[in-house]
């Protein structure tokens, strides 16, 4: 099992308004974005926390600190 874990998957989805973007289009970047954290955390951790030692990181969009306008709202 490994020692360290990094979590550097993201998808920007649709792009446009985002109230526009289809079900399916929300759902990828859902299951992309997010559930695949917590997917691989699952499948880890435990293992890690029964050795006592291990470390995540989880590397996000850099759209969380630099939007770019035309993904607003």
């Amino acid at each position: 099992m490994p020692d360290i874990v990094v979590c550097a998957a993201g998808v920007t989805g649709a792009k446009g308004h985002p109230l526009e973007s289809s079900e399916k289009d929300w759902t990828e970047a859902w299951q992309t974005d997010s559930m695949s954290v917590v997917r691989i955390l699952r499948a880890f951790v435990p293992t890690m926390e029964r050795r006592g030692w291990g470390r995540v990181a989880i590397i996000a969009s850099e759209n969380a600190m630099q939007p770019y306008w035309d993904e607003a709202i």
